[in-house]
């Protein structure tokens, strides 16, 4: 997230970002659905497609990774066109894979409700970042 900060001189505001690598918005929403979001999949797939979308922690193996199995309109349904921490309404059929050691992941299959960062991408709320699944009811 970048920071902004004011600096006001001679009566002149001037708002310097901190993080002009920071991605955009759009960006984010783009890197989410890499990260997460896919039509279909199996529980052994896991370590082939984090390879192929070139997932990782800073250049080391990501520990974990959630993958939801939905189309890109479902997905973005979890933010209900609200900005900030959303849980969703329904349940998600997801994969999480878990890290085995030497670039390999083992998947499990569940049945889960989801919840996101959302933010505003152009005219609406789309999510950014995966925060968890869970077995509980959804809505916020």
């Amino acid at each position: 997230m970048a920071f902004i900060s004011v600096i006001i001189l001679r009566g002149v505001t001037k708002v310097p970002s901190l993080c002009d690598s920071c991605p955009t918005p759009t960006e984010r929403y783009q890197n989410f659905l890499r990260q997460h979001v896919i039509d279909a999949m199996d529980e052994n797939d896991c370590t082939r497609v984090i390879a192929v979308r070139n997932i990782a922690d800073e250049d080391k193996p990501k520990e974990k990774n959630t993958f939801i199995i939905a189309g890109e309109e479902a997905v973005r349904a979890i933010c209900q066109g609200k900005p900030g921490k959303r849980k969703s309404k329904n349940k998600f059929t997801v994969i999480l894979c878990t890290y085995t050691g030497e670039n390999n992941y083992k998947g499990r299959r569940s049945v889960l409700f989801l919840e996101a960062e959302c933010e505003k991408v152009g005219e609406q709320f789309l999510p950014v970042h995966f925060i968890k699944q869970f077995r509980g009811k959804g809505r916020r």
